[in-house]
């Protein structure tokens, strides 16, 4: 049995934010467990980015409030590229599992295509994962690389 509450937009723009910071954060974790077990340490990316490794490792244990230059300095600082697109909600068929089926509406569930992660909002969905090297002349859409 399902229902739906009302949301404001401002819950609606709060639901975005959360989506996004955890795909945000979900992709670098993946990559750093890729990394440690390739035996990089938290040590070594404090400093190729010139950081404490304090700041290192309160950024890899959660998003907290990264801005999108953490996100690049993380991602850079592990050898790896920034895939963020956006798209249709329209466009967007979930997985399995999604901890935020409980504030979709039921329609939204409808879509065309998969994202590994997501942030849904009115009109689109936002999708957000770190590209290694080898893998960026593969993909597709906008691929930045922090510099």
């Amino acid at each position: 049995m399902s229902f739906s509450v009302p949301r404001s937009p401002e819950d609606n723009r709060q639901l975005v934010f959360a989506r996004a910071r955890d795909a945000a954060y979900n992709a670098v974790y993946s990559l750093w467990n890729k990394r440690k077990a390739e035996g990089m340490s938290q040590k070594d990316i404090a400093g190729s980015l010139h950081r404490d490794p304090a700041w290192v490792s309160r950024n890899l244990t959660g998003p907290g409030n990264w801005t999108l230059r953490t996100l690049a300095e993380l991602a850079e600082a592990m050898d790896a590229l920034v895939k963020i697109s956006v798209v249709p909600k329209e466009d967007y068929v979930p997985g399995n599992w999604d901890i935020y089926a409980d504030f979709a509406d039921e329609t939204e569930y409808e879509k065309k295509e998969t994202a590994d992660e997501v942030s849904s909002i009115d009109g689109g969905v936002v999708s957000i994962r770190l590209v290694l090297p080898d893998e960026a002349k593969k993909a597709t859409g906008i691929v930045a690389h922090a510099e």
